[in-house]
C-alpha cells in the first residue's frame, strides 16, 4: 500500500510538472531559443521536457493572452481542461470558470461547457460499410421506410426493450425507509439522465438525504450532470478526493449527502 501511495504522489508531482512546462512554453516558442537545440518546438518540448506532441500543439494553439488568469491556472487545471473551457471564459468570469474547472473532470467540464452552449444533446455519425448499409436498409424497410433518424430510433428501441425488459414490480411489506433506492423507484425514475440524453447513472438528491429521508428529491442523472449539481458542495469535493483524484474520470458510488 505504502509503495503504491510512493507511486501516486509521484504521479501528481510529475503532473504538476508537466503543467508548468506547458504554462512557460509559448514564451519559449516566442523567444526562438529552441532553434539552437531542435528543428521544431515539438521536438524541442519532447526532447527536453518529455510533452506529448498532442499537449504542446494545443497549447500553442490556445490564445490565453486576452485571459492572465486562465493562462496563469494552467499550473494547476492543466493545458486540456484551460481548452475545454476557453470558448465560455471571458475576462470577467476567468475566477469562477476556473474554480469549475478545478471541481469537475474533464468529460464533466465538456457537459457543462455544452450546457452552456445549448449543446447539450448528443451527436453521433456512423460510418457503415456496405454490409451494415445493406442491413440498415432493409431493417428500414420493416419499419415502414421512416428517414433514417426515426428508422434507428425504431430499431434501438426494439433492441432496448428486448435486452432490458421491465420487471414487474412485485408487492414487498412496507419497510423503515433506508438510504438504498429500490428498484421500483430506480424504474419509476426512469433510466434517462434528466438533463440530456445520456443513460442516467447515479441519482441526485435535490433535498440532502440527511434533511428529507425520503426518495422524493431524487433525479436521475448521468455522471457528469451529478458532478456539476455538486460543484459548489464542498462535501461532496472531499468525498470525491477520497474516491480518486479531481480531474480523472471515477466511479463514485452513491454519494451520501
Amino acid at each position: 500500500m505504502k509503495l503504491h501511495e510512493e507511486f501516486v504522489q509521484l504521479g501528481r508531482e510529475r503532473r504538476k510538472l508537466t503543467n508548468a512546462m506547458l504554462a512557460i512554453l509559448p514564451e519559449i516558442f516566442k523567444s526562438g531559443i529552441w532553434r539552437k537545440y531542435a528543428d521544431s518546438i515539438v521536438e524541442y518540448a519532447g526532447k527536453f521536457g518529455g510533452l506529448a506532441p498532442s499537449a504542446v500543439r494545443k497549447r500553442l494553439g490556445l490564445d490565453l493572452s486576452t485571459k492572465p488568469l486562465l493562462a496563469e491556472a494552467i499550473h494547476e487545471i492543466g493545458v486540456h481542461k484551460a481548452a475545454i473551457i476557453n470558448s465560455v471564459t471571458t475576462v470577467e468570469n476567468q475566477e469562477e470558470m476556473i474554480k469549475v474547472a478545478k471541481s469537475l473532470n474533464k468529460s464533466s467540464l465538456i457537459t457543462f461547457v455544452k450546457d452552456i452552449k445549448g449543446e447539450a444533446r448528443v451527436d453521433l455519425s456512423v460510418d457503415m460499410d456496405q454490409e451494415t448499409e445493406f442491413m440498415f436498409r432493409k431493417l428500414q424497410e420493416k419499419f415502414e421506410g421512416h428517414s433514417n433518424k426515426k428508422a434507428l430510433k425504431s430499431m434501438m428501441r426494439a433492441l432496448f426493450i428486448e435486452h432490458f425488459p421491465q420487471q414487474k414490480t412485485r408487492k414487498v411489506q412496507k419497510s423503515t425507509v433506508t438510504r438504498h433506492i429500490p428498484a421500483a423507484k430506480k424504474r419509476e425514475l426512469g433510466e434517462k439522465c434528466a438533463k440530456c440524453d445520456r443513460p442516467a447513472k447515479e441519482y441526485h438528491h435535490a433535498v440532502p438525504w440527511k434533511e428529507s429521508h425520503s426518495y422524493d428529491s431524487l433525479i436521475p442523472l448521468c455522471r457528469e450532470h451529478h458532478q456539476i449539481e455538486h460543484i459548489n458542495d464542498e462535501l461532496y469535493q472531499k468525498y470525491r478526493l477520497k474516491r480518486g483524484r479531481v480531474g480523472h474520470q471515477e466511479s463514485i458510488p452513491s454519494y451520501p449527502g
